[in-house]
């Protein structure tokens, strides 16, 4: 008897090792998930998305063009005068600037040393901005930076009732925050000009209403100045003959 037990018992035993161990395995298993019911799937999908990408794209801004080297060239001289922009006095021409005959005239006007004025500065010919008002006088303004405002007004003049005389603005003409060059056209006579510009820099600096006469001593421009230093406020590129 205790012959048939000693035989029998280690079979038992490890039958009882072999089925603990694989309960263990079971009961622990990192792969065993518990089946998702229908309700829990639906709310799943139902579920906000929690991806915070907007879809809405801003729209690209349109490039700026670049300025022609030799308008960049202008600026740099006027950077290098520590003024706010440049002038040029062209003369007289009597026909409408917006016509093709304009650009024929620009082509005859020369520097004393013989160099043509769109040799020198090619992009006057491309100005697109002009102010015209009465007169034969014509001008290019070139503000000292791209962005920099540009307002060109009719300019009057009366007689008070005590006989005094009296000028003041009146409509503007033309007014531009671009910085781009423009061509006037109207009357720079010592005694009667009917116009007058204004320019306010980026930089702080600004004037306003500033005749632009010919002085009758060298018929030269009368340029607008800083009234602490006295210094020019815009530089003088005009092709004068004399």
């Amino acid at each position: 008897m205790r012959k048939h037990l000693a035989a029998v018992l280690p079979v038992i035993i490890t039958g009882a090792l072999i089925a603990g161990c694989e309960g263990e395995t079971t009961a622990t298993s990192p792969t065993s998930q518990p089946e998702q019911t229908q309700s829990e799937a639906t709310a799943t999908q139902d579920a906000p998305s929690t991806d915070t990408t907007s879809s809405t794209e801003t729209p690209a801004q349109p490039a700026q063009p670049e300025e022609s080297a030799d308008l960049a060239s202008v600026r740099e001289e006027i950077a290098s005068d520590g003024t706010m922009g440049a002038v040029w006095y062209l003369g007289m021409y009597d026909g409408d600037i917006t016509s093709g005959d304009f650009s024929s005239w620009l082509s005859t006007l020369t520097y004393q040393d013989g160099t043509p004025l769109l040799t020198k500065y090619p992009f006057m010919a491309d100005v697109t901005a002009k102010a015209v008002t009465e007169g034969s006088d014509i001008y290019c303004i070139v503000p000292a930076h791209a962005g920099d405002s540009v307002s060109v007004c009719q300019w009057l003049y009366s007689t008070t009732d005590d006989g005094q005389w009296s000028e003041k603005a009146s409509d503007t003409i033309y007014a531009s925050d671009t910085g781009e060059p423009v061509l006037i056209q109207a009357s720079a006579g010592e005694f009667n000009p009917n116009f007058a510009v204004s320019l306010h820099g980026t930089d702080g600096r600004s004037f306003d209403n500033h005749v632009l006469v010919t002085s009758g001593m060298d018929g030269k421009l009368v340029l607008p100045t800083d009234e602490q230093s006295g210094q020019a406020l815009l530089s003088d590129f005009s092709p004068y003959a004399y």
